[in-house]
Formats: C-alpha cells, sequence, structure tokens
C-alpha cells in the first residue's frame, strides 16, 4: 500500500529506509534503477565540487580586494 504524501512527508529517514527495504524484497529492478543511482551520484559529487569552487571563488576575491584596499594605501 502506497502512503498519501503528506505521510510520506512525515517519515523519518530511519523509517523511510526500513519501508524501503521491505519492499525491495518484492520487486525486479532494471537497468534504470542503476542508472539513477550512478546519476544521483554524479550529482552529489558536482554540487560538492560546485561547493568548493565557490569557496575557492569566494577566497581568491577577498584576497583580491584586500590587495586593491592595501595598494591604496601604499602610493
Amino acid at each position: 500500500m502506497a502512503h498519501i504524501l503528506r505521510d510520506l512527508n512525515a517519515l523519518s529517514d530511519s523509517d523511510l529506509i526500513r519501508l524501503h527495504d521491505a519492499a525491495a524484497d518484492n520487486v525486479t529492478v532494471g537497468v534504470d534503477y542503476y542508472l539513477n543511482e550512478i546519476h544521483r551520484r554524479q550529482a552529489a559529487a558536482a554540487i560538492r565540487t560546485s561547493q568548493r569552487l565557490a569557496a575557492a571563488a569566494t577566497g581568491l576575491a577577498a584576497v583580491g580586494a584586500t590587495a586593491g584596499v592595501v595598494s591604496l594605501f601604499l602610493r
């Protein structure tokens, strides 16, 4: 039996995992199952990379702004 959306949203992560694992015994998976997992992992890796790049860009911007201010006082 499927849950209504309101009940599904109210479930904890551990409850969702338990329900998934119980239902997994009765399901035949196809290629899409594995492709979806690969895509999910690639998306998560891309997000982590984007976050690191954003942090590096912020650091470089701070260094550039500091250098600009310092150069004003060294004239």
